[in-house]
């Protein structure tokens, strides 16, 4: 059981791979209104990770935290509806977990799979994107090893998903320089910026700071 997602939801997942420690393994998860207790919608994955609280009776609920990220409410594409991401396998850069990202269908009223966003958390990408609700914007990131840093902005809505800024932040160790480029999508084509900055003044601790992909500058 997730007690809580979000202050709205609940989650009753069923998985048959269980230790002290948690689950793993196929999972059916269900999704609850928090306040009725009314059943939203019904969820699988074939490779779910969750940890959960052991007890000493195993016909007994386990209890796991939402903080642990394993199903994700926020609206995705900005319609002002709730979407749901469930973990599904570690397919995402680096092996860090990726998802099945699912939009809520006015029209059916039902979660519908988008493959769009789901590609978002898989690849290249370093596992469940950030939502900018401000300037309603997808935030990602990925990295090629030390000290090679790539971020990137999605706009996202109804009609999909288009890439608009894309940062690289990459040091030359044997020239102890860090060569940046970054790109952004005009109404006439990508405008490119490239800037060499000092290893010794470059603050690698802000390498792919979230929301500031379109800065040449840290």
């Amino acid at each position: 059981m997730i007690p809580e997602i979000s202050g709205k939801y609940s989650a009753k997942i069923l998985m048959d791979r269980c230790d002290k420690y948690g689950c793993e393994g196929p999972a059916d998860i269900a999704l609850f209104h928090l306040s009725t207790q009314k059943k939203i919608a019904d969820f699988h994955s074939e490779d779910f990770v969750i940890g959960a609280s052991s007890n000493s009776n195993p016909d007994e609920d386990r209890v796991a935290n939402e903080t642990s990220g394993d199903v994700v409410v926020g609206d995705f594409n900005f319609d002002g509806y709730d979407d749901i991401a469930i973990q599904n396998g570690h397919n995402g850069s680096y092996g860090y977990a990726s998802y099945d990202v699912y939009t809520y269908d006015v029209a059916s009223q039902a979660y519908i799979l988008d493959a769009n966003l789901t590609r978002l958390t898989w690849g290249e990408y370093l596992g469940m994107f950030r939502v900018d609700k401000k300037r309603k914007r997808l935030l990602t990131l990925n990295k090629a090893a030390d000290r090679a840093m790539f971020s990137f902005e999605f706009i996202s809505d109804i009609r999909g998903v288009k890439k608009v800024c894309e940062k690289e932040e990459i040091w030359d160790m044997s020239h102890n320089i860090v060569n940046v480029t970054v790109k952004t999508l005009q109404k006439d084509g990508w405008r490119i910026r490239q800037k060499i900055f000092s290893g010794t003044q470059y603050d690698f601790n802000k390498m792919a700071k979230w929301g500031r992909c379109s800065f040449i500058d840290q």
